[in-house]
């Protein structure tokens, strides 16, 4: 076999494949040898029939294994031998095979191009400062009294408003016939806290216990249901009670009901987690800066069958679709020149922390992920990360 490769851009590559005589024949035989095992054919036994018998019954067949073994056997080897990695499937040139001559084709493929990388160890980004003021610790403290809750009849004849909570019963209709998730009994509404469309909490304002309403209800264009988009509901509801919520003391009883001794500590067990939110916040803001300090500074030219494939597979725009191949582009080469690799044990927590994400069995997600061949686009998105994570770590913090 030889191999011409032809650079017709910096993302575009044709490859003419000259393979031999007995490189042709080689093919041609393993053809007869495989479709042989399976044919059949009057007044033969199976496996037995000679070359020539098949060839005339099954030539077609017999040509088009051939062509396929040769380049299936060959091609891969043409791309290791001159360290070429596809970034989709070759388009292909071929001609018919004939037995005894030599054959060439050609191949045309989109690479991922040289990238001139400057020194990504000195990227500067802001520095974010992470202050937390007692409004906020403070806010986290009412949200964790108000879970605490009791709920209490409230007074006869209350009409629901907010910081009140109802139970209801509701059943719901599009064009007169039920839908899922349409209906429910002894729900809880706590008014005021959106957890119900605006629609339906509104029909529900200054009604009491026993009441009966019949609210319309239009789904927005955005609801988490593809099916109910934009659609005209109707739900008929029965309010069943009207309940107060009686707040348990911001105290040191409070605190141990939480976990802690004291309300001091409480205080500052919820200071520390806000401050690693915060962290964890600006250690992302920090990520996004470095890609576009790197991206301002490195130029890459986009495959036009990539850039398509991203656009249509993924719904994006094109400046969006260029930006994120740049930037998978800019890493990766990155991760080249530092070995970034991602170890077994990394893939295992992040199975882990899927598993405790979806509330499914951490088997569950590995089964998913091998059935549908993601593992290996697991690895590249944590190395990805990885990569990353290296940057930031080693970027400048201008104050």
């Amino acid at each position: 076999m030889k191999v011409n490769v032809k650079n017709l851009s910096a993302t575009k590559k044709k490859l003419t494949i000259d393979n031999t005589k007995e490189e042709v024949n080689h093919a041609f035989n393993h053809a007869i040898k495989r479709i042989g095992q399976k044919a059949t054919i009057k007044g033969f036994r199976k496996g037995k029939i000679p070359p020539q018998v098949l060839e005339q019954y099954y030539g077609h067949d017999i040509h088009l294994e051939s062509l396929n073994h040769l380049v299936d056997h060959y091609l891969p080897e043409a791309f290791k031998e001159n360290k070429i990695t596809p970034l989709l499937r070759p388009k292909l040139d071929l001609a018919p095979l004939e037995k005894n001559k030599a054959y060439t084709y050609h191949v045309e493929i989109e690479v991922k191009p040289a990238i001139e990388i400057p020194d990504y160890k000195k990227v500067q980004i802001n520095k974010k400062k992470i202050i937390i003021d007692e409004k906020e610790i403070t806010k986290e403290l009412i949200r964790l009294q108000d879970s605490k809750a009791i709920l209490k009849p409230a007074p006869e004849m209350t009409t629901l408003g907010d910081g009140l909570v109802a139970t209801i019963d509701f059943d719901g209709t599009i064009d007169g016939k039920p839908f899922k998730g349409g209906a429910g009994k002894g729900v809880l509404l706590e008014y005021g806290k959106g957890q119900f469309l605006k629609d339906f909490e509104s029909g529900l304002k200054g009604s009491k216990k026993g009441d009966s309403k019949t609210i319309d209800v239009l789904f927005p264009e955005d609801y988490f249901q593809p099916e109910l988009k934009g659609e005209k509901a109707q739900f008929n509801v029965a309010v069943k009670d009207v309940h107060q919520k009686e707040l348990p003391p911001l105290d040191d009883e409070l605190a141990k009901d939480m976990g802690k001794e004291t309300l001091e500590a409480l205080k500052k067990e919820i200071s520390d987690h806000l401050i690693k939110q915060k962290e964890t916040t600006a250690r992302q803001e920090y990520a996004k800066e470095a890609m576009e300090f790197l991206m301002k500074q490195i130029k890459v030219e986009v495959p036009e069958g990539l850039l398509k494939m991203e656009i249509d597979q993924n719904k994006k725009s094109k400046e969006q679709a260029e930006k994120d191949i740049c930037s998978q582009f800019i890493l990766q080469t990155i991760a080249e020149k530092e070995s970034i690799k991602v170890a077994p044990q990394e893939v295992e927590a992040r199975f882990q922390y899927l598993s405790r994400l979806y509330r499914q069995p951490v088997n569950t997600i590995k089964q998913y992920y091998s059935q549908n061949q993601l593992i290996p686009q697991l690895y590249a998105q944590l190395t990805m990360e990885k990569t990353l994570d290296f940057v930031v770590d080693n970027a400048t913090l201008k104050e």
